[in-house]
């Protein structure tokens, strides 16, 4: 499996937990984990599928080139664009929250000043709304 060719750094700024987390969220699953070593996920079938090694520690000298090979294999299992893909690699732990305006007015790429300063302060009522939920969840 060949690699691509990713800045270092980058590739092992990726944690883990992180990129096992994605995977689930994406319906891969565990096919076998060796503690402290490293984790084998599947996608699909043995013979039509995808699978992916994660290295449990970071510390693992070859950890960037097996980083490498796992952004790789998701390129094409998802078909979508390595950098796409190592985006949300990096968010995975994050939580992440989007906002954006429709109106046939729009199209310009123009809000007017006073639906944008509308727009700022929803989103912060947005923002505060989600940390508070974070800190004491109810039933909604």
């Amino acid at each position: 499996m060949k690699a691509l060719a990713y800045d270092v750094d980058t590739l092992r700024s990726l944690r883990p937990h992180d990129v096992a987390a994605y995977l689930r969220t994406r319906g891969w699953t565990l096919a076998e984990s060796v503690p402290d070593r490293s984790s084998r996920y599947a996608l699909g079938s043995s013979v039509t599928g995808y699978e992916v090694e994660i290295p449990l520690r970071t510390d693992f000298r070859d950890f960037h080139l097996r980083m490498g090979e796992v952004l790789s294999t998701l390129a094409r299992a998802e078909k979508r664009s390595p950098p796409e893909i190592l985006r949300d690699l990096s968010l995975a732990g994050a939580d992440v929250v989007r906002l954006r305006l429709l109106g046939g007015d729009l199209r310009d790429g123009t809000v007017p000043l006073e639906d944008g300063a509308l727009l700022v302060d929803r989103a912060r009522d947005i923002m505060l709304a989600s940390a508070c939920a974070a800190l004491a969840r109810r039933p909604y």
